[in-house]
């Protein structure tokens, strides 16, 4: 790990989740003298990775990659996905060979991962009766997962869709009317001196969030403290759009006894009916000894011959569960 002043861009602004996740990823992993730079949008946080020089280890980035009850955040995907293929980042074999040079260049790439568990809280100026909230701001997702609630305790509030949970708690704050709250976490509450829900306000206890941490030089995690948790994050490009063509493409994965836990399609976007698919492969040691090379390279001399490209997005350990 460099020792040199480090640059943390993420989705802001200040008192964001993603602000949050990168504030955790420093202190588990370590990390001294770093400055944290908001960004508008993801996809402006991978185009600041993907601007540093190559085998730069000072501009890292934090993004949002899933969430356990909406999903994966397909912009974080399909921007790795883009950035990694228009820089010719699909030598998929070296992902299994760090010592390549190939893995370190053209791209930014997840290289750890958190999990962290999201609780969302409302947000008012004044100690207030939930009767007198006639306005809710947040981020759309926000909204979404403190549905309920808001149908039960403010029922007749009018919701308002901002950029993030933490602009809502900047308004808010702004504002400084006592009718109208936001939805955000304790630590927005905290940076713009708001009052905070005693309780948790969101439907669903078990609701959290996949962080990455991206940089564009090879395997940033080092040492010898063992994960219990490993992803290879791919895409596969060129599956047939025919009968058997996805089985074919999943066959040698099975073959060769790798774990995928996520299979997502994703168009294209030149016409409808063409997709690509992003798969993450789960294993329970480092991927990157002999004989996970072994396997690797077999299962992509298979899929090259049905002539499916292997665009890798990632090789990375899962740290600090919450």
């Amino acid at each position: 790990m460099s020792s040199k002043p480090c640059f943390i861009h993420y989705l802001g602004p200040a008192g964001t989740h993603t602000n949050e996740a990168a504030k955790i990823f420093v202190e588990l992993l370590g990390m001294t003298d770093v400055t944290y730079v908001a960004e508008p949008s993801i996809a402006q946080v991978i185009r600041e990775v993907q601007s540093a020089d190559e085998k730069d280890m000072t501009v890292l980035g934090c993004v949002p990659l899933e969430n356990s009850i909406q999903g994966s955040v397909t912009m974080t995907w399909d921007r790795l996905m883009r950035a990694a293929y228009e820089n010719g980042a699909s030598q998929a074999a070296a992902l299994w060979n760090p010592s390549q040079s190939s893995l370190e260049t053209v791209a930014p790439r997840i290289i750890t991962a958190l999990t962290m568990r999201i609780n969302h809280y409302l947000l008012s100026t004044h100690d207030v009766d939930f009767k007198s909230i006639s306005e809710v701001y947040s981020h759309p997702q926000a909204l979404a997962q403190c549905k309920e609630w808001l149908e039960e305790h403010v029922p007749h509030a009018a919701q308002f869709a901002v950029a993030s949970t933490a602009d809502a708690a900047r308004q808010i704050a702004e504002l400084g009317e006592p009718s109208k709250a936001a939805i955000g976490n304790k630590w927005a509450g905290q940076l713009y001196n708001l009052r905070i829900s005693h309780d948790p306000i969101q439907d669903t206890e078990g609701n959290a969030t996949r962080f990455g941490l991206l940089s564009k030089s090879g395997y940033f995690i080092k040492g010898s403290k063992t994960y219990t948790e490993w992803t290879v994050a791919i895409c596969l490009i060129g599956v047939q759009n025919q009968p058997g063509g996805l089985l074919s493409a999943l066959k040698p994965f099975h073959d060769y006894g790798l774990n995928l836990t996520r299979i997502e399609s994703r168009p294209v976007g030149d016409k409808l009916g063409t997709y690509v698919f992003y798969l993450d492969i789960t294993l329970a040691e480092d991927p990157r000894s002999d004989a996970y090379r072994k396997v690797w390279e077999t299962v992509v001399s298979v899929l090259d011959d049905l002539q499916i490209e292997v665009v890798q997005l990632g090789v990375y350990p899962l740290i600090g569960r919450s």
